[in-house]
């Protein structure tokens, strides 16, 4: 509006559909259109679609003339899929639809240029962080075969693999020898070291490496990596040192989301 020198300025969005109206006498006719001679979209005049996002105008105008539009009056253009208008339960699911694409796009902004390796924490990222303990004391863990899938989608790429856990669990090693991945385990705090000497012995920079964790312990892991990513349900604190946040919670596929996120851009 500054630049224009113009008086009110609003949002609005290219806009190339066709509008009708009933007329009294039981015909339709065209509002913005002659129904005889139907143009093509690149041969008619721009027209556009008020948004609704933003509304600037001068005081001294809006108090005289108590309406926005007054004056000189020009558009900025946003894009399309900005534009989200609820105003039928049907347009939230569009607007879902859009967010989640575009969180995707965003999200693969965030990896790095060179990926070289994806690290996984095991509890609460590869499972729902939750152990079903039988009466002879046997642990078992829930996890998503999806997640497979997209770790073999991973190797085919030549990316590096790993699993880095605190704790000490027979169920971690099977998980890992079923899916061809190298596995550390009973880190306790030694998690960066581990991680440090890992990429050292593979000569991979850390700037390179993606690493996937849920709670404190895999705070300085998060902090140090080329890109930190984290479930949905990852404990608040954690979230902070993400630079991704998936949508899906931890062991019902977040591993599959980030695999897909990496192979959609590579």
């Amino acid at each position: 509006m500054e630049k224009e020198n113009a008086d009110s300025a609003t949002t609005v969005t290219d806009f190339h559909y066709f509008i009708w109206k009933n007329n009294e006498n039981g015909s339709a006719s065209g509002i913005n259109h002659n129904a005889n001679i139907r143009l093509r979209r690149q041969d008619r005049d721009p027209q556009y679609l008020e948004t609704g996002a933003v509304y600037v105008m001068k005081t001294q105008g809006f108090l005289k003339y108590k309406h926005r539009f007054f004056g000189k009056i020009v558009l900025s253009e946003m894009p399309q899929e900005r534009v989200l208008e609820i105003d039928e339960p049907s347009d939230l699911i569009v607007a879902e639809v859009k967010i989640r694409e575009l969180i995707k796009e965003r999200n693969k902004k965030f990896l790095p240029s060179k990926i070289e390796a994806v690290v996984f924490d095991f509890d609460g990222v590869m499972t729902n962080n939750k152990v079903y303990l039988s009466e002879t004391g046997l642990e078992s863990v829930r996890l998503d075969r999806g997640d497979g899938m997209g770790i073999s989608m991973l190797k085919k790429l030549d990316i590096e693999i790993a699993v880095m856990s605190t704790e000490k669990n027979p169920v971690v090693t099977a998980r890992c020898k079923k899916l061809s991945i190298e596995c550390f385990q009973n880190l306790g705090n030694s998690k960066f070291e581990s991680l440090k000497k890992w990429c050292k012995e593979k000569k991979i920079h850390l700037d390179n490496v993606i690493f996937m964790g849920n709670d404190i312990n895999d705070i300085e892991c998060l902090k140090n990596v080329g890109c930190s990513v984290v479930p949905s349900d990852a404990y608040e604190e954690v979230k902070r040192y993400a630079k991704i946040v998936l949508n899906n919670k931890g062991g019902e596929g977040v591993v599959r989301e980030l695999c897909d996120i990496i192979t959609s851009k590579k």
